[in-house]
């Protein structure tokens, strides 16, 4: 037993630690699907979702057409 809440089988699937509050991913800040999101920024829903689980890294290009469609700029954090 596990003083810090883990259990045994949670070495075998990876433990995080505690979860903590995540950042609303681009579409989660306009309210707009993933499919909303993309179009409006001109990109493939996959490379969004791909974005938004962080299975990859955008671009700065990328980074200019989300900004864009957000209507925010480019270094500013989503609220």
């Amino acid at each position: 037993m596990y003083t810090d809440g883990r259990q045994a089988g949670d070495l075998a699937g990876g433990y995080q630690g505690p979860s903590r509050p995540q950042p609303p991913t681009p579409s989660q800040a306009k309210g707009w699907s993933l499919e909303e999101c993309a179009y409006e920024a001109g990109l493939h829903r996959t490379s969004v979702g791909d974005l938004e689980r962080e299975a990859r890294y955008p671009s700065i290009s990328i980074i200019g057409k989300l900004a864009g469609a957000l209507r925010v700029k480019a270094g500013q954090p989503l609220e």
